[in-house]
């Protein structure tokens, strides 16, 4: 009897240290995956401004009305589509190109009067100007996407996801503000120049606009897509433990029982 208390005290020990290396791995986790959402919060509340990723646009296949470019975060180059066709032109930074994204009134900033702390850099532009669809397709998910407007002047824009307004001022063209807007919607209003922003992570976006001679876009992005969030699952190894542990724990309970069965049959 004495014999069959200690190997039960045993027992009990065996699974006492599996639950208790299981609640070490899983208070771990929580604790990193709390870490690592306190950095964020506290970059994203201590950053004034966001620097947007513009995108440096590659090619225009007038026959197929593509334009193709790419947009790099670190060392990641991503890959960005832009189709529907009826552009008027589009500026691939070459030399002698204009460039539409200045700003000729600090006080009216129309690319960084808002949270956004760079405009569109150089003289890439796509000129829309045969309205319907537009979408802008990325070879990986990214997050947060700004369009940057240029001469938006009367024309519309609807769109498949919500979208707020970044902002507003005086640009190339004059100056000009959102009218008519909605979640996914909005007309402008004047020589309309700003940035709307689609907050999120997405792998395209659409919209269709109206015709007219021509009104510009530049398409950004805040950064690839964040990964997965760390959680209390644990880790296949410790798993593997416990697993194992239980499977040793259940051996020694079926060998205790049998010893037991035989002494009461003697």
């Amino acid at each position: 009897m004495a014999r069959l208390t200690r190997e039960n005290d045993t027992v009990n020990q065996m699974f006492g240290e599996v639950w208790m290396r299981f609640e070490a791995s899983r208070r771990v986790s929580t604790l990193v995956g709390g870490c690592l959402g306190a950095l964020a919060l506290g970059a994203a509340s201590s950053a004034s401004a966001t620097v947007v990723q513009w995108a440096d646009l590659t090619s225009y296949n007038p026959s197929t009305g593509v334009v193709t470019g790419t947009i790099t975060v670190g060392s990641e180059v991503i890959d960005i589509t832009i189709s529907g066709g009826g552009y008027n032109f589009v500026n691939l930074g070459n030399p002698g190109e204009t460039n539409y994204w200045t700003e000729p009134n600090a006080l009216s900033r129309p690319y960084t009067g808002g949270e956004v702390e760079n405009a569109p850099p150089g003289t890439d532009i796509i000129a829309l100007s045969t309205g319907g669809l537009k979408t802008i397709t990325f070879s990986q998910t990214v997050s947060n996407v700004y369009l940057a407007l240029v001469s938006w002047n009367g024309n519309s824009g609807v769109f498949d996801q919500p979208f707020e307004i970044v902002s507003s001022g005086r640009g190339y063209w004059g100056t000009g503000s959102f009218t008519s807007v909605t979640d996914t919607s909005f007309t402008g209003s004047g020589e309309l120049h700003g940035i709307i922003k689609f907050t999120g992570t997405f792998d395209e976006v659409s919209f269709t606009d109206r015709s007219e001679l021509w009104h510009g876009i530049q398409i950004g992005i805040a950064g690839l897509a964040p990964p997965p969030p760390v959680g209390g699952i644990p880790e296949p190894g410790t798993w593997a433990l416990m697993i194992s542990g239980f499977g040793f724990a259940g051996g020694a309970l079926r060998r205790s029982h049998r010893r037991q069965t035989a002494r009461g049959l003697a």
